[in-house]
């Protein structure tokens, strides 16, 4: 239980550092990553099998159990799906 409680805490240090990281780039635009992921139907949300492909596309690993834990943490309203709201969690600095 204390390993997973610190790896918990690592976990939300880490992203936190990368947020902030990103944040200062010039060349990071939330809202153009968030079209590129979004699906083009009629409710332009992130659904399961976007952020995998899109990362395996760059060249790195993601599983889709990775990403189905990333949507679940991330989703704010429970439906599956990332919406602008829920996917800015992900990017942005916490306060």
């Amino acid at each position: 239980m204390q390993r997973m409680i610190e790896s918990e805490i690592d976990f939300h240090n880490i992203l936190q550092r990368l947020r902030e990281e990103l944040s200062y780039r010039y060349d990071f635009n939330l809202a153009d990553v968030y079209c590129v992921l979004q699906n083009k139907g009629p409710d332009h949300l992130i659904e399961e099998g976007a952020i995998s492909s899109f990362v395996q596309k760059c060249g790195e690993k993601f599983s889709a159990d990775s990403e189905s834990r990333v949507i679940r943490r991330f989703d704010l309203d429970c439906d599956g799906k990332l919406g602008y709201d829920d996917f800015s969690k992900i990017f942005l600095p916490s306060k």
